[in-house]
């Protein structure tokens, strides 16, 4: 089994499985947590909503989009790469990859709608938003958006 170093040890290219799992484990509970953050606006109920518990759904979501790109990374390179930037991590993907990933997220965007606009939390403009169902935005401008989404979301101190 293939082996690269990093500053832990050597990670195996069969720990693929765990990163995978991880980011599915992360986007499943974040997606949960964004349903019901959905049906709390839908029914005029967001002061009932947990903001907290909002915060562990971004953090979740945006982790799994971290994971999920370096598990891509990891397949299609060999190499385990560190960090939480979504755009340099999309960027280190080869170009017919990063074409084949944006059209998959144009199609979902004109086949689903999302019933909540995505806020960065530390936005230069309290309470700025946009909604990427509504406005043009392609792959390259969401990662660019939730660059630090991560690191963004995960204290709410």
């Amino acid at each position: 089994m293939s082996k690269k170093k990093n500053k832990y040890g050597e990670v195996e290219i069969g720990d693929l499985e765990a990163i995978v799992g991880s980011a599915d484990a992360f986007y499943k509970i974040g997606y949960r947590i964004a349903l019901r953050y959905a049906r709390a606006k839908r029914e005029n109920k967001l002061s009932q909503f947990n903001n907290y518990e909002l915060a562990v759904g971004a953090t979740d979501i945006l982790l799994s989009f971290e994971l999920y790109l370096k598990a891509l990374i990891l397949i299609l390179t060999g190499l385990y790469v560190e960090g939480h930037h979504l755009l340099a991590l999309f960027d280190k993907l080869p170009e017919n990859v990063r074409n084949e990933l944006s059209a998959n997220f144009w199609a979902g965007k004109t086949n689903l709608r999302g019933d909540f606009p995505i806020i960065r939390r530390l936005s230069p403009v309290l309470g700025q938003q946009y909604d990427p169902w509504k406005n043009e935005i392609n792959l390259r401008s969401f990662f660019e958006v939730h660059n630090e989404g991560f690191v963004e979301w995960r204290y709410q101190f």
